[in-house]
């Protein structure tokens, strides 16, 4: 699924099935923004949203418009460790999500530039989920 909007509501949501979560313009931003990031040590979503198979490029990307409200759903769905979740900056010092467990993250875009999205728990697979971005317009 690609990004989808619900003009009635004025939502967008976002699935990380395309290449990024691609977000064009800032003219009329959504008053709500949603992400799901999946967290996990296995195919098919081995990282961040398969940051794993991202290796030379940030990955998962989360662009946003300055003044909205950003609200991202996390999901540890790995079977046996731990999984963390920050994002420097606006979520700091994030949260840490035993196998099974979600969060729901919100806050108020309300400074612009590109903030690292990451794990902050050590794990197997941690050296994948040290790429993500958000990026505020």
């Amino acid at each position: 699924m690609c990004a989808l909007a619900v003009a009635s509501l004025a939502v967008v949501v976002y699935d990380f099935g395309a290449p990024h979560s691609e977000k064009t313009t800032c003219t009329n931003p959504a008053p709500v923004v949603y992400f799901t990031i999946y967290e996990s040590d296995s195919s098919p979503y081995e990282g961040m949203n398969g940051s794993y198979f991202h290796l030379s490029e940030p990955w998962p990307v989360m662009n946003v418009c300055t003044g909205e409200t950003v609200e991202i759903h996390v999901e540890n769905v790995a079977s046996s460790e731990a999984h963390g979740f920050a994002i420097y900056n606006y979520y700091e010092p994030g949260v840490v999500l035993q196998p099974g467990q979600s969060a729901n993250v919100t806050f108020v875009a309300d400074q612009a530039g590109t903030f690292l999205v990451y794990c902050n728990v050590i794990c197997a697979i941690h050296p994948y989920m040290e790429n993500g971005r958000l990026v505020v317009a």
